[in-house]
């Protein structure tokens, strides 16, 4: 490979010559691209898919993990207040986790569908 600038004899893997300094034309074509900013329609799609899985479907997971708690503590009387607490975190925990999956999976996949091949 020559150098564009000085014509200087390059081995095949520079990235500049060593000469002149000027940049060789292969090594731009091996250059990183820049990484593909989030969309913001993409996120404002997403949030309206992941809040309507969670007000069809999502509210199940919570409500169902939030009543295995109590019931299970209310054979315990002494852990019954403590069961309510863990219920509630448990349920917390459970629908940021419901909510926060569908929103990324629909965005994941939207960015798959649309992404150019």
């Amino acid at each position: 490979m020559n150098c564009e600038n000085c014509q200087t004899t390059l081995p095949d893997e520079a990235i500049a010559c060593w000469k002149c300094g000027a940049p060789v034309a292969a090594s731009v074509a091996l250059a990183p691209s820049k990484k593909d900013e989030t969309d913001l329609l993409f996120v404002i799609i997403t949030f309206v898919i992941s809040v309507a899985f969670f007000v069809c479907a999502g509210w199940s997971v919570p409500f169902t993990i939030w009543g295995l708690v109590t019931n299970s503590t209310k054979e315990i009387p002494p852990l019954s207040e403590l069961g309510g607490i863990l219920s509630g975190l448990a349920f917390i925990v459970a629908a940021v986790a419901v909510f926060g999956g569908s929103w990324w999976g629909s965005y994941w996949l939207l960015k798959r569908i649309s992404r150019p091949t």
